[in-house]
Formats: structure tokens, C-alpha cells, sequence
């Protein structure tokens, strides 16, 4: 959160007259994104890739269970 406000302040203050005044927080929105895709991507990615995640028990319990046969599946 303070890297977004620094980023609406900063470009008020650096630049608040470019184009027709209004374009120092337009900017701002467009770093914004990037800077919450930055952290967002990332952490989301975690929650499904982490060795400790649900998702990944799943996906490993259900391989080990494809990978050896059912008794019943022998004869």
C-alpha cells in the first residue's frame, strides 16, 4: 500500500502539469497495476505451487495412486 501512495504522490509532484494535468495519475494507475501484478502474480502462484499447498498433496497422492495397480486390477 505505501508503494502505491508513494506512486500517485510522486507523480503529483513531479509531474503535474504534463499533457493536460490529468496525466500524472493516469501514469500512476498504469505503474500501479504493474506494481500489484508484481506481488499479486507471485503470491497466487505460491498458494498453488507450494509443496505445502492442497492442490499439491492432490496432484502427488493421486499420481502415487496411478502409479501402483489395484489388487483387483492383477489378474
Amino acid at each position: 500500500m505505501v508503494s502505491i501512495a508513494m506512486t500517485y504522490l510522486l507523480s503529483y509532484l513531479l509531474i503535474p502539469t504534463l499533457g493536460d494535468g490529468t496525466l500524472w495519475w493516469k501514469l500512476s494507475t498504469i505503474i500501479t497495476c504493474g506494481t500489484l501484478a508484481g506481488a499479486i502474480i507471485p503470491e497466487l502462484v505460491k498458494v498453488f505451487t507450494s509443496t505445502n499447498s492442497g492442490h499439491v498433496r492432490e496432484v502427488v497422492t493421486a499420481s502415487a495412486r496411478a502409479a501402483r495397480p489395484s489388487i483387483s486390477s492383477r489378474a
